[in-house]
Parts: C-alpha cells; structure tokens; sequence
C-alpha cells in the first residue's frame, strides 16, 4: 500500500537524527541537561515544521510536514518530559549512563511513531486504490488494517518505519544509478496488509 509506506518512511525521517544529543566524554550525563538539550532540538525541529506547513504543496510533502508536527510539536515534548521523570526518579541531580537514557528515549520514540500510524492508518487505507488487489470491500478490508495494526507493539510499527525508510532512500539512490529497483523488505505491516488481503478477497 504505497500511501501507507509513505507515511512510515515519513515517521522515520523524523527519528533518524533530529533528536539525538552528543554523547559527553565522561561515563555518566546530568538527567537534566540531556533532557533540555532533547527539549530545545525538538522544539526547534517543531518550528521548522510548523512553517514549512504552509508550503507544502504535494500530498508527500503535506504528509512530510503533517507527521513532523504531530511527532515534534504534540507527541515528543511530553514524553520527552515524562522521560525525564522517569530517569531522574525526582533527584534533580540525578545522573545516568548514555545506554540508559537512549533505552528510554527509543521507547518514547517508538510510542510517538506507532501512535501516528495508528491514528492515521485508517484514513490513508480509504484514500489507497485497492481495487487492483481484487479487493470488493474496501471499508471490510480497512477495517481488518486498522484492527490488525491497532495490535502490534510500538517497536514492530517504529521498526517497519525504520526498514521503510531505509528501503526509500536504496530506491531512490538505485533510479538515479539507472539500476533496477530494490526488492522490497517484509515488515510487520506489510504482514498486515497482505493478512487482510487474503481476509477480504
């Protein structure tokens, strides 16, 4: 479903760099200092998308700038903050490892971009042409996406935005080399949508 794959491939762009903090040279980091440096780079990642919404032309691009506001501006700064409480344990001095706190971060990472594809995941499938897929029912088949999506964990959805994301940028590197196209990988969503093929056919 390639308005579906789109919009992993956008959650992801927003995980891969925007919010990661140098790592310090000594063994352990003040809580708080990660936690405002998280802050200020994903406010600063919101700015951006927010201006850039009224740009937007394309229905990628409109996906592109709808996704980073939901992710940066509504989503990550609680739970960036939620993090924080979590790491510190209420000890304003508290300190932890750099392997501690990006176990943590990735979990509140992953919750934002399974939350975005579960909230969005129904109005992209009835947008989707599904007629090619011998599909007759398409709100009976949405409807087993939503349901079959709404099950899986955080981590299978970030991860399936992550292969998406990587598999996007080889197809992409691949037409500009004039060479065929990438094989497409298996993700947990794509076991999803094939399921509800076979369900609704």
């Amino acid at each position: 479903m390639k308005r579906i794959r789109v919009f992993l491939s956008v959650c992801f762009c927003l995980i891969s760099g925007s919010i990661v903090v140098e790592a310090a040279a000594q063994e352990k980091q003040p809580v708080a200092i990660i936690i405002a440096a998280l802050n200020a780079r994903v406010e600063a990642q919101c700015s951006i998308a927010r201006m850039r919404q009224s740009l937007a032309s394309t229905a990628y691009e409109k996906a592109q700038v709808n996704a980073a506001v939901k992710m940066n501006c509504e989503c990550l700064p609680p739970e960036i903050e939620r993090a924080g409480n979590d790491l510190s344990g209420g000890n304003p001095d508290a300190t932890i490892t750099e392997k501690v706190y990006e176990t943590r971060l990735k979990a509140a990472i992953n919750l934002c971009v399974a939350k975005g594809v579960r909230e969005d995941i129904q109005t992209r499938c009835e947008n989707e042409d599904i007629t090619a897929l011998g599909i007759t029912d398409k709100k009976a088949y949405c409807g087993c996406v939503v349901r079959q999506v709404k099950g899986l964990s955080d981590e299978a959805i970030a991860s399936a935005s992550t292969v998406t994301k990587m598999h996007f940028e080889e197809k992409v590197r691949a037409r500009m080399e004039g060479k065929p196209d990438p094989v497409s990988p298996l993700t947990a969503i794509d076991e999803v949508t094939n399921f509800c093929k076979q369900e609704e056919k």
